[in-house]
């Protein structure tokens, strides 16, 4: 099942690789490096307020669905599949709803670069937020499909196919319209997972009487909250205070930089899409020997492929770069210290599923916490002095 299934993800994941970086590609030339920018900053905004918004409980899920499916209790499983989403959703649209009225209120936003694409880029959040939940949810049915697909592959694709009818039809294809295309293309992959996932859990769950366990589902989530929001801030905080001390269009060439470094880890986050809820049912069913040789097994998976690809993207930085467009070959070496670092997370394994899948997700948010913190330390030293190649 490891392999089927890791093989599943891998296909998913190249292919989501190459529609996520050829979309970006096609964007950033459409845009120009500028509008480019600005709609980076604003969905790189977006991504860490759907985290919070979030409330831990796609890391829930994840750790719980396969708990309760192998102790058969299906009242307690109906309970989070029905309960958990309204909360999510809700949430981000309360976030929506107030940093909007805090963007139109506040003096200093009006004049802010990024204020009004905001006001647009906020309401991506409760659907981010939802489909991070929902692909947790088919993740732990072993539906990699419908858990990776969506916003990997689809979403890219849809987005293009959105901006270039607005191109044909001369609609200016700037950040306000490009993020507005992306509301229209992340609410309908929503709906579809839903749709897809109720087809799923309904045959096993109708017959029963939902249990809403909050205090069960937020004494995993919350600590899970912490370290989703380390990680995001982790990936996400070179980005936004480039967007503080840089120009929008250095945040615009430092973006095509961090995609094509993530590369590197595309074997990494494939294998990571399958062995966590397999973590989860190893650990729950308290079968040591088996979590510890799928743990080995997953490292040594990952050790050839991110070696190469490192290798492969140093040596052609230059030769990828240009095709966002000329200007944004200045990020090759921004590229190559990425791609260094993408090579230490991916080498060190699936270590931080593990730690949230195993109930150790206490001590890997203080881990991630550190990080996060020595991270915006670093950043807010080397980015005034060195640009993007600081915040690399």
């Amino acid at each position: 099942m490891l392999a089927k299934g890791a093989i599943v993800a891998l296909i998913l994941q190249v292919f989501g690789v190459v529609a996520s970086y050829g979309a970006q590609i096609v964007l950033a030339r459409w845009m120009g490096t500028t509008e480019y920018g600005i709609y980076e900053y604003v969905f790189a905004c977006a991504l860490l307020l759907a985290i919070l918004s979030a409330l831990g409980l796609p890391g829930a899920v994840l750790r719980l669905i396969p708990e309760y499916q192998v102790k058969q209790e299906t009242s307690k499983l109906r309970g989070l599949l029905r309960g958990s989403l309204p909360i999510v959703f809700g949430m981000g649209l309360a976030i929506a709803a107030i940093g909007s009225f805090l963007l139109l209120e506040l003096d200093f936003a009006r004049n802010w670069t990024y204020s009004q694409p905001l006001l647009v880029g906020l309401w991506l959040v409760p659907f981010l937020s939802a489909i991070d939940l929902q692909s947790e949810m088919a993740r732990t049915v072993q539906r990699i499909f419908l858990a990776r697909a969506p916003l990997r592959v689809i979403f890219p694709i849809g987005l293009v196919l959105i901006a270039f009818f607005a191109r044909h039809n001369r609609v200016t294809l700037n950040s306000f319209t490009v993020l507005g295309a992306s509301i229209m293309a992340l609410a309908a992959i929503a709906f579809f997972q839903f749709w897809q996932l109720d087809r799923i859990f309904q045959p096993k769950i109708k017959t029963v009487q939902p249990i809403y366990n909050l205090k069960d589902w937020f004494a995993v989530a919350l600590p899970l909250l912490l370290g989703n929001s380390f990680f995001i801030i982790l990936n996400q905080t070179d980005v936004l205070m480039l967007g503080i001390w840089g120009s929008p269009a250095g945040v615009g060439i430092y973006s095509a930089a961090a995609r094509t470094a993530l590369w590197v880890s595309f074997v990494l986050q494939a294998v990571n899409t399958v062995v966590a809820p397999m973590f989860s049912t190893l650990y729950a069913r308290g079968d040591r020997s088996a979590l510890q040789a799928l743990v080995s097994k997953t490292a040594r998976w990952m050790l050839f492929p991110t070696i190469l690809g490192a290798g492969f993207v140093i040596v052609y930085s230059e030769a990828i770069l240009s095709l966002f467009g000329s200007e944004f070959v200045a990020a090759q070496g921004q590229a190559i210290v990425l791609v260094g670092g993408q090579c230490i997370n991916a080498l060190s394994g699936s270590v931080g599923y593990l730690l949230a899948m195993t109930g150790y997700q206490t001590q890997s948010s203080k881990v991630l916490g550190y990080s996060a913190l020595t991270n915006i330390v670093l950043n807010s030293i080397l980015i005034p002095q060195f640009g993007g190649l600081g915040a690399a």
